[in-house]
């Protein structure tokens, strides 16, 4: 690879090589990824695959940088609150890699815009807010169109959820089991979605105000970090032919606190019983 900007490709990507084959380099070298929402998951997961060697990047977020995003979400600092979160991601990645394409949107998606903002990747990846079921399912429709897996990953206590939704298996609405998608039912059946198993160290009574809508989810940095973990080995996976993903109703389970990863499987009746574990039996397990 030439230089770029007075950088060599090679030498800034040759520690990949030993577990990155010369092949796959080249694959990540010409692949196209879109990532919906950059700010906590999403901008570490752009980092990540960038420093890996992805040649293409495009970053869709219509949300700015708050003094809240400072615990956890890439690219905010002091002098980025207050700058969109698809900019200020996008300018950090271009200064670490500058031989890649990175992309800015700083919309949001619509029923308008989501074949424009989304065509021409090869792969999808979705860390939208759980509570927009409805842009979730703008972006699981389109990939669906497009014959391209997404992957989400959700950073769940001291911990992460990764999944893969196959576009000729398992769809969103499907796997979400709600019709009306605006309904605060939906946003309830989201957070189930993206939690089937509630760890038991989390207050019972927080789950519950979560699962209405009435708190948010609490997040540290070094769960955001497991996500990013997750999401890139996937896509890494995918881009490279690697190995096969992990298709949802089946989900990656990362458990930082019980130095655990597992594939499991997500059921109405899972999440149930470790809600109810959670209430009657906080910490046992630990």
């Amino acid at each position: 690879m030439a230089d770029v900007a007075g950088v060599d490709v090679s030498s800034a990507l040759c520690r990949n090589r030993g577990l990155v084959t010369s092949r796959e380099q080249d694959l990540l070298a010409h692949a196209s990824v879109a990532i919906v929402g950059v700010g906590g998951d999403g901008g570490l997961v752009a980092e990540r695959l960038v420093r890996l060697g992805v040649g293409r990047v495009r970053l869709i977020d219509p949300g700015f940088f708050d003094v809240e995003n400072l615990n956890r979400q890439y690219a905010c600092t002091a002098s980025t609150i207050g700058m969109p979160k698809a900019d200020a991601v996008a300018a950090t990645l271009r200064d670490i890699a500058p031989w890649a394409t990175i992309e800015a949107v700083t919309e949001g998606i619509d029923a308008d815009n989501a074949s424009e903002v989304l065509d021409h990747f090869e792969l999808i990846i979705d860390e939208a807010e759980y509570s927009l079921p409805r842009v979730s399912a703008l972006i699981y429709e389109q990939a669906r169109r497009l014959d391209v897996p997404v992957i989400s990953g959700v950073n769940i206590g001291f911990g992460a959820n990764i999944f893969a939704f196959n576009p000729n298996g398992m769809s969103f609405d499907e796997y979400l089991g709600v019709d009306d998608l605006d309904s605060p039912e939906a946003v309830e059946a989201a957070a189930r979605a993206w939690c089937p198993r509630v760890p038991p160290y989390i207050d019972f009574e927080l789950v519950q105000a979560i699962v209405r809508g009435e708190a948010d989810v609490p997040a540290v940095s070094h769960s955001v970090a497991a996500v990013a973990a997750g999401v890139v080995q996937e896509a890494f996976n995918y881009l490279t032919g690697r190995q096969p993903l992990v298709w949802v109703p089946r989900y990656v389970e990362i458990d930082l606190l019980r130095r655990s990863t597992k594939v499991r499987r997500a059921s109405r009746a899972t999440f149930l019983a470790s809600a109810l574990r959670a209430k009657f039996r906080p910490n046992r397990a630990w």
